[in-house]
């Protein structure tokens, strides 16, 4: 397990996973829908295959550690995924705007998260399963962001990826949950 320690480190992990152009500012407008649900009721996850790593309210960042998280009206949203992805939702779902990349990084994860990378060893037995079938944001409070594989991430559909031996796993979490973390 190797964790992201200092701003250089997770620039460089970013880099490598190749993150630049998948994280996005998505905030909540007074007329949102979204406003008062829990995070789960949302399923940003299961129907847009976007995740939601952090949210910034009253410029404080609250990492996800749980899914019963409840929106607020001008909470804005760190979302990883595929820009056509994040368009079609806000789209779909009047009271969302796309700010765009994160425009103050120094707020959004950096500041109170951070990354980490596992690998999942031979004989293990996560091998063939996703990282849904394995409960893994609910049984860890991290976040899957990414897999290294073969030489390449995979950044998208990351929580329905069957997993395979010696794949790097990119994680993000509140530093207490990282740095706890034994797989």
């Amino acid at each position: 397990k190797g964790a992201a320690k200092s701003p250089e480190d997770r620039t460089d992990l970013m880099r490598t996973y190749h993150l630049e152009d998948r994280l996005w500012e998505v905030l909540l407008l007074n007329d949102s829908s979204w406003v008062g649900k829990r995070l789960q009721e949302i399923a940003i996850g299961s129907e847009h295959g976007l995740t939601v790593l952090s949210v910034v309210r009253h410029d404080e960042p609250h990492l996800l550690n749980r899914m019963d998280f409840v929106l607020e009206k001008d909470d804005m949203l760190l979302v990883s995924g595929r820009r056509t992805r994040v368009d079609k939702l806000v789209h779909e779902n009047p009271g969302l705007k796309v700010l765009g990349h994160p425009s103050q990084p120094e707020i959004f994860p950096s500041s109170s998260g951070e990354l980490i990378e596992v690998v999942v060893p031979p004989r293990s037995p996560v091998v063939g399963k996703t990282m849904a079938d394995l409960d893994f944001r609910s049984e860890t409070c991290l976040t899957s962001v990414a897999i290294w594989r073969t030489d390449n991430p995979i950044r998208t559909d990351v929580g329905t990826t069957p997993l395979q031996e010696g794949d790097a796993l990119l994680l993000y979490g509140s530093g207490d949950q990282t740095r706890s973390y034994a797989p």
